[in-house]
């Protein structure tokens, strides 16, 4: 990224509460993140025109939900894959965008729950008989050789 250096700054930084909540949306969880990272940067909802999401449905909430729910009216939009190794991703999207002129102001989100759908890894997860075919998983886990975990298949 050494010819995006210089060109984009990160000018604020936001996040909800780490904790279980079965009674809370995804979208309740987003709205903290984003007002807390909007206030940290001085910056109002309207002065955003560039939204990249981590994690959409079913775990989170997809990019067009958030816009139309918080108000947005973004001209550069993305999502990217649902897994926690692609984070980094949604910085760089964001930081290409202002680059190339896509978009000034790029809010980066990633808000997911969990608890709808079971943990990863244990037998109530809706995924789990997948992690045991060769190269399985929905994040890439190879339960056959004992690599259960997000971790372990992104470790890999």
């Amino acid at each position: 990224m050494a010819f995006l250096a210089g060109q984009t700054a990160i000018i604020g930084v936001g996040a909800s509460s780490f904790e279980r909540r079965p009674d809370a949306s995804v979208l309740e969880f987003a709205d903290v993140a984003l007002n807390a990272a909007l206030a940290d940067a001085g910056l109002e909802k309207g002065q955003i025109d560039g939204l990249v999401v981590q994690i959409g449905s079913p775990r989170g909430t997809d990019y067009d939900t958030v816009a139309q729910t918080f108000g947005l009216a973004p001209t550069y939009c993305s999502q990217t894959w649902s897994h926690g190794r692609f984070a980094a991703s949604v910085i760089t999207q964001a930081a290409m965008a202002v680059s190339a002129g896509l978009a000034t102001r790029v809010a980066c989100l990633m808000a997911m729950k969990n608890s709808d759908i079971g943990r990863m890894g244990e037998a109530d997860n809706p995924f789990y008989h997948e992690q045991f075919r060769e190269n399985g998983g929905p994040h890439a886990e190879e339960g056959h050789l004992g690599m259960a975990s997000p971790v372990a298949g992104a470790a890999r």
